[in-house]
């Protein structure tokens, strides 16, 4: 079959046509996979038939017919129009009678008025009729929107009247078995291109960080690692890259770790760290005990985190009581603890007013955030995808 497109020269010269421009073009095809016309009180359908009928012709010979059509060359397209056509050579009156067209399962070789296919879908009724071996049409824009939709390749129509005990809606129309190819039915159809499914901007990003938190998830699984002197691992998902936090010199599990990453396309580097794990959990667990007393005397502490990925040592989050700065706490911390401290401003003491003392719920949050199964919270930002964290974060909680 050899197809020409032949656009609007009209338009396409027209001052009011913008460029570019895309034309879409119909399918006009013929029946070329099947029909049968099926007849009450007769045992078998007739799919050799060069005719199709619809109707009642008398109080003895009513019937209904099935055509399947090919529409594989519509699959993932948007059906904007279709238009069924079929000659018409004869009608019980010239005047304008309904019949239907619907969605119906498959035709089977054992097709008969008994067995009919199953009538799903009323797609469309139409009046066109004719007398005199004219055109009838019909709109069939459900008919094959819903095939793409159900992604069936060869949809069957069911035909049939309106109303079947009426016999001027008889009508007979020409198959796709009949000898004149001028007279073959066949169906119009405008389609458009569906646009690209929506895509999401980070998804790349997030299939990193999945990568590199499965890569996270396997350091913690491994023997032996709580002694290691691996601390955690900083991941940066935009290059799908980590960084591990170690603690004393390099050994076997750094080795296997920095294989591992490796072998699974990650860019794995290290970074050398003062304080062990158990080392910070110790210095986190004295904090928790110390707001408003020792070092801590005249401040109130919020928080404290003990892994960040800009800072070696634990992170102070509270509010002064007296005049003393940041810094000179911190100092003081430092050499009180035996580890760096960082102090930070907290939650103002108007927020305070309005909850009960939080040293309890500190030490929870301390246990919470330094339990070695869920260490990767602190930094991971992303292990938990639903917490809406911004895909580029790879902060913790206190810097």
């Amino acid at each position: 079959m050899d197809v020409v497109l032949k656009p609007d020269q009209a338009w396409l010269t027209n001052p009011d046509t913008v460029y570019p421009v895309t034309i879409d073009p119909y399918y006009d095809w013929s029946t070329t996979v099947t029909s049968t016309t099926v007849v009450k009180g007769q045992a078998t359908g007739w799919p050799d038939a060069d005719s199709l009928f619809v109707g009642t012709y008398d109080s003895t010979w009513s019937a209904r017919s099935f055509v399947t059509w090919w529409a594989t060359g519509l699959q993932g397209m948007q059906v904007d129009s279709a238009l069924l056509h079929f000659a018409n050579p004869y009608s019980t009156t010239c005047s304008q009678t309904p019949w239907e067209i619907w969605t119906t399962s498959p035709i089977t070789s054992t097709t008969s008025w008994d067995d009919q296919p199953e009538w799903q879908y009323k797609d469309a009724t139409s009046t066109s009729t004719s007398c005199n071996n004219g055109w009838v049409t019909a709109d069939a824009s459900g008919f094959f929107q819903r095939a793409v939709e159900k992604e069936v390749g060869t949809p069957t129509m069911g035909l049939r009247a309106a109303d079947e005990t009426a016999t001027n809606q008889y009508k007979q129309f020409w198959s796709h078995n009949y000898t004149d190819s001028s007279k073959l039915p066949y169906v119009e159809v405008n389609y458009s291109q569906l646009p690209a499914a929506p895509t999401d901007p980070d998804q790349a990003v997030w299939d990193k960080q999945n990568e590199l938190s499965n890569l996270k998830d396997w350091i913690i699984t491994q023997p032996g690692i709580e002694n290691s002197g691996y601390i955690e691992s900083v991941n940066d998902a935009a290059t799908k890259s980590t960084k591990l936090l170690w603690y004393g010199p390099a050994n076997a599990a750094q080795a296997s770790i920095l294989a591992e990453a490796q072998r699974r396309g990650i860019t794995a580097t290290v970074e050398q760290r003062q304080y062990s794990s158990q080392q910070i959990d110790a210095a986190l667990a004295q904090v928790s005990e110390s707001s408003g007393q020792g070092v801590f005397d005249n401040f109130v502490i919020d928080a404290a985190a003990g892994i960040s990925a800009n800072f070696d040592g634990i992170v102070v989050a509270g509010r002064h009581t007296d005049g003393q700065t940041d810094s000179q706490l911190a100092q003081a911390a430092t050499q009180d603890l035996g580890i760096a401290v960082n102090v930070k401003p907290g939650t103002p003491a108007r927020a305070h007013r309005r909850h009960h003392p939080r040293r309890r719920h500190f030490a929870l949050q301390r246990r919470r955030l330094h339990d070695w199964n869920r260490r990767a919270c602190l930094l991971d930002r992303f292990r938990y995808p639903h917490r809406q964290h911004h895909p580029h974060d790879d902060r913790s909680a206190l810097r």
